[in-house]
């Protein structure tokens, strides 16, 4: 079956701002065989689940990849997880990739980070192109 992902990633900088999350590059992972935890991370409140990841943790995940997709200048994304990709609408781990932090001070050296967001358990939409979510 062929799975759409579509939405808009932005950060929330205080209760009434917040910035896209342009060019940034969406990454979908397969949880960790025999985790125990995806239904408490898939259920909990995305402030306790996000998680900057170091180089080596971010490499850790790396077999585990389902597909990256880059987001708009908006911080959109549509994302199609087809036969080609081994996937049987399961829980996903939700990552973004930014080459650089946004706003940070000129001359600041900054290398490429990743954050974990969240585990997320997609409520599937099937219609006659396969199922949506989004």
């Amino acid at each position: 079956m062929r799975y759409t992902f579509f939405g808009h990633l932005c950060g929330q900088l205080c209760s009434d701002c917040q910035e896209d999350l342009a060019h940034a590059t969406l990454r979908l992972y397969r949880p960790k065989d025999g985790d125990d935890q995806v239904v408490a991370r898939a259920t909990a409140d995305t402030k306790h689940t996000h998680q900057i990841l170091d180089a080596a943790e971010a490499e850790q995940k790396a077999d585990r990849l389902l597909v990256e997709a880059d987001l708009d200048s908006e911080g959109r994304f549509n994302v199609v997880l087809d036969e080609e990709v081994d996937y049987d609408g399961d829980a996903i781990e939700v990552d973004v990739y930014l080459e650089s932090v946004p706003g940070m001070p000129e001359g600041t050296e900054a290398g490429p980070l990743q954050v974990s967001i969240t585990t997320l358990q997609p409520q599937w939409r099937k219609g006659e192109e396969g199922a949506r979510f989004g």
